[in-house]
């Protein structure tokens, strides 16, 4: 929740010093896949689309990975497995309902190599149940490892996000 508390404050603070539109786009890359799903289905952040970057859209498949349960069990203040579903309700993605995103725009840039965030149990279930739900989410398959340069397309996010312009208009 701290995360979501994060988002809040950080829109607070840009808004009182610039022009921004109250539904912004969010690029969430990684890790920040979580952050960026949380705080949309915690209502602290309501964006017109989003750009995923090799997103991790469930908090299970990373926990399941020994190099990323301690920091896990630490984050959300349990210390077995048997306490996860308690300890982290609310906070993965991927069991959060799938209509929470459905009026958000979405583009994933994932690669099937990515042996960090595994495509095959982040963004393709979470793309799925999404667009099954009515929403829109196109995965863009990239190549090579977590962090590839192919995940990086500047171009491809910049005119992702000029398509939404015309989605602008404050309510």
């Amino acid at each position: 929740m701290e995360c979501a508390n994060d988002i809040a404050n950080l829109q607070t603070l840009w808004r009182a010093r610039l022009n921004l539109s109250s539904r912004p786009f969010v690029i969430g890359e990684s890790m920040g896949g979580i952050v960026t799903w949380n705080a949309i289905s915690h209502g602290t952040l309501k964006p017109l689309a989003v750009v995923g970057i090799y997103p991790v859209c469930s908090l299970f498949a990373m926990y399941v990975i020994d190099s990323h349960t301690p920091a896990i069990e630490t984050a959300y203040g349990f210390v077995s497995p048997s306490e996860y579903i308690s300890a982290t309700r609310g906070f993965d993605p991927l069991l959060t309902p799938p209509s929470t995103f459905a009026d958000i725009r979405i583009a994933i840039w994932a690669s099937y190599s990515d042996r960090t965030v595994e495509r095959s149990q982040n963004e393709d279930p979470f793309a799925k149940a999404i667009n099954a739900a009515g929403g829109s989410v196109t995965i863009q398959t990239s190549h090579g490892g977590h962090g590839d340069p192919s995940n990086l397309d500047a171009a491809a996010v910049i005119s992702f996000f000029s398509s939404r312009l015309s989605d602008m208009r404050e309510p």
